[in-house]
């Protein structure tokens, strides 16, 4: 214990080891000083301290807890009594004895200061063994929407539903709390008007110096809003596991859909490409056919223009055929013309025989020229004869020309019109070729553009192929998350309900 000894105005007369190592002094330090140096400066001004030692120095005791400063200006606490001693009834010194209490009171601050934050961040009450109520914060009265006298000496009852009041559960609670078992969990209650309210809560027995429960304290906190949020989230999560159920069986059909229209968008590929292959040879056939048909055109240009010659040629020659048969026509006159002299010349002849004859010998001579003569014309006429029948066969043989050369030229003529009818129909075999040429191209190009868009569509159709299962998967994931979900739920109603029935 620390012992020092004071005059009656408070100077130090004395001090043991216990009281100067308490304060961490030595006794030469603090010999003859006064009492104020192990006080706070402004204490020693107040009038409280000055009426202090004026009432130890009338013989008056004094004792409780008070803080003093140690020699390196820490606070201590101690537990002292201020004792005045007498002589002949006469005050004449003070001894005080102390304790060191510092270690007690930081702890008694601690447990206050924790218990004033508890307070202002907890609802607190508190309870008789029996479940009656002793005091409660004004946490816990704003909570239940009561005032303190409203609730003050009544059952813990009051805040809970009938049935569960007449329960075995609730008659077994207060026992077991009297018995000095803990409790805590969820629990419903109800405040003023019979508002639900639903409180994360501790039941705490507390123990007096014997080990005996004495009174309940129990912490509260309001999880009104969140066992709400609870149930919603719940309520929800069965919503959502109905819908991932639809979802899921959505997805399947999304999937069975995307697998069969990505094997038939494959199909339709190799069907596109194979066609577009097919028409690309049929564009290069139609194009050789059309530039073919174009050099038929050509040639059937030139045959008309051959032709159209040979007709003109023909043409010339029934004019010279004709120009030939007049002039055997003028031979032939020509001709008549001769055997008209020579038949004249042998008459002439045969006139000069019978003159020649009559003349006798002097006629000799004469009528050997008149022989001659006729025999001249004789031969005349039958050389024009000859040459009149030769003329005559001449004549027919050009009219049998005449008549061929007159059909050559009508058959050339039918041929030049049926060639220019060929040619007609050949040039619109040549732009009905281009136009198909040209239309199987702008054709092809569509097929190979239908060719690309569908080997879009293929892969897109592998993408969302992959997305339906991806979709599939993360369905089965949702649902692993909602059982996961409905699990712990079930777990914590499950402990809920075994700690309120151990409670």
């Amino acid at each position: 214990m620390a012992i020092i000894e004071f005059e009656l105005d408070g100077t130090i007369i004395t001090a043991n080891e216990n009281f100067c190592a308490a304060l961490g002094y030595t006794l030469d330090e603090i010999k003859g000083k006064h009492h104020s140096i192990f006080v706070e400066p402004e204490v020693v001004g107040s009038d409280s301290y000055r009426g202090f030692w004026h009432k130890l120095g009338t013989g008056a005791f004094d004792s409780g807890r008070y803080k003093r400063i140690c020699k390196d200006g820490k606070e201590i606490w101690i537990e002292a009594s201020y004792n005045p001693v007498f002589h002949d009834g006469t005050p004449y010194k003070v001894v005080k004895f102390a304790t060191d209490i510092t270690a007690s009171v930081k702890k008694a601050a601690e447990t206050e200061g924790k218990m004033t934050a508890l307070s202002r961040s907890q609802a607190i009450i508190e309870f008789e063994i029996d479940g009656t109520i002793i005091t409660a914060n004004e946490n816990f009265l704003a909570t239940l929407g009561y005032r303190l006298e409203e609730i003050e000496g009544k059952h813990h009852s009051i805040f809970c539903e009938p049935s569960y009041v007449a329960s075995g559960e609730y008659r077994d609670f207060w026992p077991n709390l009297a018995s000095g078992h803990f409790s805590s969990g969820e629990f419903k209650r109800y405040g003023r008007g019979g508002t639900e309210i639903w409180i994360q809560a501790t039941y705490n027995p507390i123990f007096d110096a014997d080990g005996r429960v004495f009174k309940v304290v129990k912490f509260a906190s309001d999880i009104t809003e969140r066992v709400k949020t609870n149930q919603f989230i719940a309520d929800a999560m069965v919503q959502v596991s109905e819908n991932a159920r639809s979802i899921d069986a959505a997805a399947g059909e999304v999937r069975q859909a995307s697998d069969e229209l990505a094997h038939r968008s494959e199909r339709q590929a190799a069907s596109v490409e194979q066609t577009a292959a097919a028409l690309e040879q049929l564009t290069t056939t139609i194009s050789d056919s059309a530039m073919r048909a174009k050099e038929a055109g050509q040639l059937a240009n030139r045959t008309r223009d051959t032709a159209e010659k040979a007709g003109s040629i023909v043409n010339d020659a029934v004019e010279a055929m004709g120009r030939i048969e007049n002039s055997a026509a003028e031979i032939s006159k020509i001709i008549g013309v001769i055997d008209q002299i020579a038949f004249q010349t042998n008459l002439l002849a045969l006139n000069a025989g019978v003159e020649a004859a009559r003349a006798g010998e002097a006629g000799k001579g004469f009528a050997v020229v008149a022989q001659e003569v006729r025999e001249l014309s004789q031969r005349s006429a039958t050389a024009a004869k000859e040459i009149k029948e030769l003329i005559a066969n001449s004549d027919r043989h050009v009219e049998t020309g005449v008549g061929l050369v007159g059909k050559t030229g009508e058959t050339l003529t039918s041929i030049v019109q049926q060639i220019m009818e060929v040619a007609t129909n050949v040039d619109a075999i040549v732009r009905a070729s281009q136009e198909q040429s040209s239309g199987l191209s702008e054709i092809n190009e569509a097929v190979n553009v239908i060719d690309q868009g569908t080997q879009q569509s293929a892969a897109m159709c592998e993408e969302s192929t992959a997305a339906a299962h991806t979709l599939a998967r993360e369905a089965a994931d949702l649902f692993g998350l909602i059982e996961q979900f409905e699990k712990t739920q079930a777990a914590k109603k499950n402990a809920s309900d075994a700690v309120q029935k151990a409670a």
